[in-house]
């Protein structure tokens, strides 16, 4: 099928690029910067949660996110498909004064191991900057599940203006479908493209599961991104 050329990119895929995400994960909420805006839009998000209660933190990369939440106080259950960046997460909570421990493990977002409606929060950043929109569609039915009604969901991703495939040097602004055609025609061996992804498509996508309650977007700081990009966010709750 035309949407196997570029599968979504879980689990083991990080593995090599451990160190490098865990780099441009700490590029964009550097433990420093208390200010960025994404570490005051999750503080927000958490604090309207009740007290003590459940979050999840899929995917949860090399852990900042989780540390963060740990340290206002509530239940965190750090989740990654990748096993380097899980252990890489149990070394970090093993060496400093967190209480997820227990709490962490590995597994695929289209099969996490929770009963439906267990937690009280869910937060996901990046993830839907990548795949197609068939597969971010997967991804919000999966998170959706283990949400119990009422919960929340916070997801946070740099924002991608158009669709674009960039192959022999050369970036053409493209429809989707057309992507995944070329792709299939042409079989490149090497490639970037990315699919459309703003506050508006990410709304779209939760409409069937979610109320939404806000959305807001943000410049990254050139210095921790590529020039012109922007951070976006959208918090809604569960249906």
């Amino acid at each position: 099928m035309i949407e196997n050329i570029n599968p979504y990119p879980v689990g083991d895929q990080f593995n090599p690029m451990t160190f490098t995400y865990n780099f441009l994960q700490t590029g964009i909420v550097p433990e420093r910067s208390l200010g960025t805006s994404m570490k005051k839009w999750i503080i927000k998000f958490c604090h309207k949660l009740p007290k003590n209660a459940k979050i999840i933190d899929v995917p949860c990369g090399g852990g900042e996110t989780s540390e963060l939440i740990d340290s206002l106080g509530y239940q965190v259950y750090p989740v990654d498909g990748s096993l380097a960046m899980i252990n890489k997460v149990r070394g970090q909570a093993s060496t400093r004064n967190t209480n997820y421990l227990n709490n962490i493990k590995q597994a695929d977002i289209f099969d996490l191991p929770y009963a439906d409606g267990e937690f009280d929060g869910l937060v996901c950043v990046e993830t839907l900057s990548l795949g197609s929109t068939v597969q971010r569609k997967k991804v919000i039915q999966h998170l959706s599940r283990i949400i119990k009604p009422g919960g929340r969901i916070i997801i946070i991703s740099a924002e991608n203006p158009e669709s674009f495939l960039e192959m022999n040097g050369e970036k053409t602004i493209i429809d989707e479908t057309k992507i995944f055609e070329t792709l299939q025609r042409e079989r490149p061996t090497n490639y970037a493209s990315e699919i459309k992804l703003t506050r508006e498509t990410i709304r779209e996508l939760m409409n069937e599961n979610f109320i939404i309650d806000q959305t807001k977007r943000s410049t990254i700081p050139e210095s921790r991104w590529q020039k012109g990009r922007h951070l976006i966010m959208v918090e809604g709750i569960k249906k």
